[in-house]
């Protein structure tokens, strides 16, 4: 799988845009609003994926120039990162946590995940557990006006993402 430019080297910003010859005929350049995605390493070795959607202006959704990119990844602890493909290509698509099924988790600027050819596939090794890790606020919608009222309900998740039994006299506020 390709990428570039590479925004982190050892730490330093490196947005390597022009270097790398990535300012073709597209009109898409590092200094332009776009959807982004990129990934980079921490120190410590987690690695971060990292994506934001853009062209959504009439939602006020505007992307990120590369250098912004660079900028919340080193925020983010990142001492290495590269940009990955963006624009119609930026799709995130992910397991939400109690759920069997994958759900685009952002809204690809072309209204629907393009066909591409490279893709990265991350899934976990680790054993399927029921065993309670961390509780998930669950309402009927992401949206609330002040004054209105909401109602909130709590489920227990597992480590791998599973539901699981609420622990016995949790209390929550």
């Amino acid at each position: 799988m390709g990428g570039g430019p590479l925004l982190i080297d050892g730490g330093k910003f490196m947005d390597t845009y022009v270097e790398e010859l990535f300012n073709g005929t597209s009109g898409i350049g590092p200094d332009s609003n776009q959807p982004r995605t990129a990934m980079g390493v921490t120190a410590d070795g987690k690695m971060i994926l990292f994506v934001c959607e853009g062209r959504q202006m009439t939602e006020g959704v505007a992307g990120l120039t590369t250098a912004d990119v660079a900028n919340v990844l080193l925020d983010l602890g990142c001492v290495e990162a590269i940009n990955l493909d963006g624009g119609g290509s930026t799709t995130f698509v992910a397991r939400q946590p109690g759920s069997d099924e994958l759900t685009v988790m952002n809204r690809p600027s072309d209204g629907y995940p393009r066909n591409v050819s490279t893709n990265l596939l991350m899934y976990s090794t680790a054993p399927s557990s029921t065993a309670f890790d961390h509780a998930n606020l669950v309402s009927a919608t992401k949206l609330v006006t002040i004054g209105t009222s909401l109602q909130i309900t709590a489920e227990g998740i597992s480590a791998t993402g599973n539901i699981t039994d609420l622990p016995e006299g949790y209390t929550w506020a």
